[in-house]
């Protein structure tokens, strides 16, 4: 008599289990993670932009929302910002889901 080889029909269900909980898992975190290294990006962008090194509040913030724009930035609004400090600006942003 042969013996069988393979996977049973608990251990498929079981697995199949495991990966679509991983999968929802990384889906979950996957957009708080790209978002965070898009504000990351951006806050570089802007510390080198010329533009804001020489200007004021109004324009650091204008800034702000043209990248915010182009980069789909949703979870920082020029709102709920705060612009510390003199030259060179300071910002500190709060990271919160609106």
């Amino acid at each position: 008599m042969r013996h069988q080889r393979g996977v049973t029909l608990s251990g498929l269900l079981v697995s199949c289990v495991v990966i679509i909980f991983v999968a929802l898992l990384g889906f979950k975190l996957f957009t708080p993670y790209t978002e965070y290294f898009s504000i990351k990006k951006t806050f570089k962008s802007i510390a080198a932009n010329p533009e804001v090194k020489n200007g004021g509040k109004r324009e650091m913030t204008q800034v702000w929302e043209r990248y915010a724009t182009i980069e789909r930035i949703t979870a920082m609004s020029p709102v709920r910002s705060t612009i510390l400090g003199r030259r060179p600006w300071n910002a500190d942003r709060k990271y919160s889901r609106l």
